[in-house]
């Protein structure tokens, strides 16, 4: 026997030592099943046998042809990134997944992918009946699942499904080319991460991925405690991120609750055949805060049958740039097709950016508060955003469903005369007092009156709210020594005692007006100075 025989047999043995070694640690690399990675054959037995052995599965660089297969629980699959490719065989039937968890309600627990590349072959992509139900790689009712450093490419459908999912993580991911490539949108998030029944998803994380040129959603995310933060969204036709609030009607146990999407670059939206903002939102519980939103053929962010979310911080630039004819879109739009639970409600909406250059035959507004079918939204408050560029042909701050009784705007750079104004008179005679000269109609009015005497402490403090011609609100006194409620059929907006009782000075808001508002006092034994701001 030759040396160099001696030594190639001595090598052949020790890999295959190392071979057997690895299944007995529990580390199983597919090529020791049988898989030949060429991209031609099928090897979709030898892949699935090492699943089922092994604990961890490796696939060295190579293109693994695979029919469906079937995640088992505790189960690591492991690639090198970028070189170790799954890709779907043309067998792959469209009620099949190429990669899929048994589907027992949280029994499949610690499933794992790193470094693979899941390549859906195109298949579905030129199908107008459009009927691949199942995602690319889908997870039913599993927890603890972690995918990270994946690629999801080219497939008719959703390429990453996480249905009912608790305590998921996909971190450093490439998602690109999911859906129907015809013109219309069938459904096919990239990534799906949402309730498909009463049992809800919970702390689903998306974290500095990359997810572009899909046909649909970039993301769709639902269920409790989901965080999408500094992904990139980039040239999707529809919205980069859409939250659903509720499924199935207005089941609250099907409430999106306690979200948070932060620090993600959106730009680029191309709208297919339905509306569609850069981020969409529809939960209860929500932050939205420090993310760029840009290149929008329609909208920028919406907060639609929503409560108890702040839009804070955003940088939103070019929306509303290919809206249908006669569309027009905002680069924050709050609205509401619900009612009652379901109403959007408590919305806070501040120091956000939006910037519009100049383009002609646009229809774009600032931030509206809309009311397309369902309960006005209550208690909004849009303030100290900035609006730049001379384009918001329909207006900066567009309330079409407002009620100034519980919603609020004020200080809103770029916005007309949104600022608030101040303003002080002295007033030293009984009868109706007008203040006039105020550059808008004030929604709300807040004073502060005290007697001009420097002996006397009183001040009366006052918040008043009303529409243009009514009287309504609540408002409270101080007299040196204490704090007492009040609030006659007439709001008061002067209430100064002395320590013992006596009326120093009292004054009702008579009415808002055109250019300021009306305050009648009824009693005044001493002049007072009223400092107040107005808001519009």
């Amino acid at each position: 026997m030759s040396l160099q025989t001696r030594i190639t047999e001595l090598v052949q043995a020790i890999a295959a030592d190392i071979r057997d070694l690895r299944t007995r640690d529990g580390i199983g690399n597919v090529k020791a099943f049988g898989a030949k990675g060429d991209g031609t054959t099928n090897d979709t037995v030898a892949v699935q046998a090492a699943i089922n052995a092994s604990s961890i599965v490796y696939f060295p660089p190579g293109t693994y042809l695979c029919g469906a297969l079937t995640h088992t629980a505790k189960t690591e699959l492991r690639g090198v990134r970028g070189r170790s490719i799954i890709k779907a065989a043309s067998t792959l039937t469209t009620a099949q997944a190429l990669l899929s968890n048994s589907g027992a309600a949280y029994v499949d627990t610690d499933l794992r992918l790193d470094g693979l590349v899941f390549d859906g072959s195109n298949l579905g992509k030129n199908d107008a009946s459009q009927t691949r139900l199942q995602a690319l790689v889908r997870y039913t009712k599993a927890s603890r699942v972690r995918v990270t450093r994946c690629h999801f490419r080219d497939y008719g459908y959703q390429l990453l499904g996480m249905r009912s999912c608790r305590d998921v993580l996909v971190w450093s991911c490439e998602v690109s080319g999911a859906g129907y490539a015809g013109t219309t949108a069938n459904g096919g998030s990239a990534i799906w991460a949402n309730q498909s029944d009463a049992d809800l998803g919970r702390n689903i994380r998306v974290v500095d991925c990359y997810v572009h040129d899909n046909e649909w959603h970039g993301l769709h995310i639902g269920g409790m405690g989901a965080q999408v933060l500094n992904n990139t969204f980039e040239n999707n036709k529809e919205t980069h991120v859409f939250s659903t609030m509720q499924r199935g009607g207005a089941n609250p146990a099907l409430v999106t609750r306690d979200l948070v999407v932060s620090g993600n670059i959106c730009r680029g939206l191309k709208r297919k055949d339905i509306s569609a903002h850069g981020l969409e939102l529809q939960c209860w519980g929500g932050l939205v805060s420090n993310n760029v939103v840009a290149e929008c053929e329609h909208g920028g962010i919406a907060v639609e049958r929503s409560r108890d979310v702040t839009v804070v911080g955003n940088t939103i630039r070019q929306f509303g740039t290919n809206p249908p004819t006669g569309g027009a879109y905002g680069g924050i739009d709050i609205y509401c097709t619900g009612t009652g639970t379901a109403a959007t409600a408590h919305v806070n909406v501040s120091n956000n950016v939006i910037g519009m250059d100049a383009e002609s035959g646009l229809n774009v507004a600032g931030i509206r508060v809309l009311n397309p079918g369902g309960d006005i939204p209550s208690n909004v408050t849009i303030h100290d955003n900035v609006l730049t560029g001379g384009a918001f042909t329909a207006g900066k701050i567009v309330k079409t469903a407002w009620d100034p009784t519980n919603c609020r705007h004020w200080n809103n750079r770029g916005a007309g005369d949104d600022r608030p104004y101040n303003g002080t008179l002295t007033v030293s005679a009984t009868g109706v007092v007008t203040i006039s000269g105020i550059p808008f109609t004030p929604q709300w009015v807040q004073i502060t009156a005290f007697v001009t005497s420097t002996t006397a402490a009183q001040i009366s403090l006052a918040t008043l709210v009303a529409q243009v011609g009514t009287v309504g609100g609540v408002a409270y006194a101080v007299d040196g020594t204490n704090a007492r409620a009040s609030g006659p059929a007439a709001l008061q907006a002067v209430v100064i005692k002395t320590p013992t009782g006596t009326d120093i000075a009292v004054g009702a808001l008579d009415s808002f007006t055109a250019d300021g508002f009306r305050i009648n006092f009824t009693a005044l034994t001493a002049p007072v100075v009223v400092r107040f701001t107005a808001h519009p």
